[in-house]
């Protein structure tokens, strides 16, 4: 994690590993569509790592577009953003993939779910994710270093929450 926004619920990520040469030609960069032209009940497609299987892809529509949504997952952490609310299959492990329109361009980050609602989940806009990276490459964000699931003295707050877990 080389920067974190806590108040949006949003990450960068730096990719590293063995053979990186070898892996890095074969991605490509997505293209982002636009907040504007989204609307209630456009298609969207997900994809996930839920229960740990890759890959897996999802089909929704947007159900509403919630300026300045605030939520929380507990008491010490209050987030607001422009989101997506959509009615796609969401499970724990698609928090921080994609939501891309019928294109095939990113418009949001999958999120939260409500714990209450089946069906309630919830994406960062694609407008919050531009601001974030604009951010980022002006330093307004901190890089974060997040302790490995084996530190013993990590703290719970010290990491982004997948909210799909409740």
């Amino acid at each position: 994690v080389i920067a974190f926004d806590q108040s949006r619920d949003l990450a960068m990520l730096r990719l590293s590993g063995d053979n990186k040469q070898d892996w890095a030609k074969n991605l490509s960069p997505v293209s982002f569509g636009r907040y504007y032209q989204l609307e209630v009940a456009q298609d969207v497609f997900a994809i996930g790592h839920p229960e740990m299987l890759a890959w897996s892809f999802t089909y929704g529509v947007i159900s509403q577009l919630r300026k300045n949504y605030n939520w929380s997952y507990s008491a010490e952490i209050e987030l607001e953003a422009d989101v997506i609310q959509t009615h796609t299959p969401s499970n724990p492990g698609n928090s921080g993939g994609p939501l891309f329109n019928d294109k095939g361009k990113l418009i949001g980050i999958n999120s939260f779910s409500s714990p209450r609602s089946d069906g309630l989940n919830f994406a960062i806009s694609v407008d919050e994710v531009k601001t974030f990276v604009s951010e980022v490459r002006v330093g307004k964000h901190e890089a974060v270093i997040v302790p490995s699931a084996a530190s013993t003295d990590a703290s719970e707050n010290s990491k982004p929450v997948d909210s799909n877990d409740n």
